[in-house]
């Protein structure tokens, strides 16, 4: 189960071919299990997919997804929330804004049902947002790179560092100010950097059409946040 997912997600094997590795796996190991004879058949559960491995090893990280009206770019909520038809802009409901009502339709609700079934009694309920705004939580963002082996020590690798008198700056931690730097008014205190646990981000925002230079227009602006703490080639 783990060797399909390390050799999907680092080493990008199709997902196709990745399910056809863990079933034949599977095989293997119940083939092995029951040529054993006279042990008891162990009960657990195999993955077929590798959409479900990826789930309960807890691989993917909590996304989610706002709708963002087109028209203001207000977020009008969760667009898993949606139960109405045909929703329109709620800013001026939401908000005390007093410019001009902003009614724009925001997306559409269709219906599915499992395609085996066919009974339209299991139908459910997908919002399709005109304009997505995805979102990743900071805290379970945080929760998930605090986890990682070693990134503790990868986090204090800047105080080890030295830069010699006259080499040229290509790093944040190469400057003075920074270094010294204390978050506060009082010049006595420590060194905001230097005192365990504390982190500091820099804003990273970007934006460009999906589609190159194409005449078709899809514009993705991601904003990210970059770790100061990690070193240059780690950031």
């Amino acid at each position: 189960m783990i060797i399909c997912t390390i050799l999907s997600l680092r080493y990008n094997i199709p997902h196709r071919d990745s399910r056809i590795l863990n079933q034949a796996l599977n095989l293997i190991i119940k083939s092995s299990i029951s040529s054993s004879g006279g042990h008891p058949t162990p009960a657990f559960y195999i993955p077929q997919d590798l959409s479900t491995i990826v789930e309960q090893l807890q691989l993917d990280p909590v996304i989610q997804n706002y709708i963002c009206c087109p028209q203001c770019f207000f977020l009008n909520g969760l667009a898993e929330s949606v139960t109405t038809d045909q929703p329109h802009c709620q800013r001026h409901n939401d908000t005390n804004d007093h410019g001009p009502t902003c009614t724009q339709s925001l997306g559409k609700l269709i219906y599915s049902f499992e395609p085996q079934t066919q009974n339209t009694a299991n139908m459910k309920q997908i919002f399709i947002p005109t304009k997505h705004f995805i979102y990743q939580p900071f805290k379970n963002w945080l929760t998930r790179f605090l986890q990682q082996a070693g990134i503790m020590e990868i986090l204090h690798q800047h105080q080890q560092s030295q830069t010699p008198k006259g080499s040229p700056k290509c790093d944040i931690w190469n400057g003075l100010v920074w270094r010294c730097f204390t978050g506060t008014r009082n010049i006595n205190d420590p060194p905001f950097m230097s005192i365990p646990g504390e982190l500091a981000f820099s804003i990273y925002v970007d934006c460009f059409n999906a589609h190159g230079k194409s005449t078709r227009l899809a514009s993705i602006g991601p904003i990210m946040l970059i770790c100061l703490n990690l070193p240059q080639v780690k950031d």
